[in-house]
């Protein structure tokens, strides 16, 4: 269990530590299933590859500990595939989809 303040989180982390938080790289896989392998500053990451409980798959940077990059790429369960742009988590109004059979669509 990883706690900061009166914010807990129950998963396993394994990699490096670097004044006892999380430095370098490494890898967590949380209670929910979610896992993240990829690197760490400062207790939060940085780049890497978050696979979340609901089958989504988030390739790119992070900042803050939140999905920020302007190129990444966000694999869902349909197999449709955004790339694009992040922003505080959020995905931007533009971007492309890329669809199993082929097709894109970009706006």
């Amino acid at each position: 269990m990883f706690g900061v303040g009166n914010q807990y989180e129950v998963a396993k982390y394994e990699g490096d530590f670097k004044h006892g938080k999380r430095e370098g790289q490494g890898s967590m896989v949380w209670a929910d299933g979610s896992s993240f392998e990829g690197t760490w500053k400062n207790d939060m990451r940085q780049v890497g590859k978050m696979v979340m409980g609901n089958g989504c798959v988030y390739e790119g940077k992070f900042r803050d500990d939140k999905f920020e990059d302007k190129n990444a790429k966000l694999f869902l369960p349909s197999m449709v595939i955004y790339e694009g742009e992040f922003r505080k988590g959020r995905t931007v109004p533009v971007a492309k989809l890329l669809y199993p059979l082929g097709d894109i669509y970009y706006g």
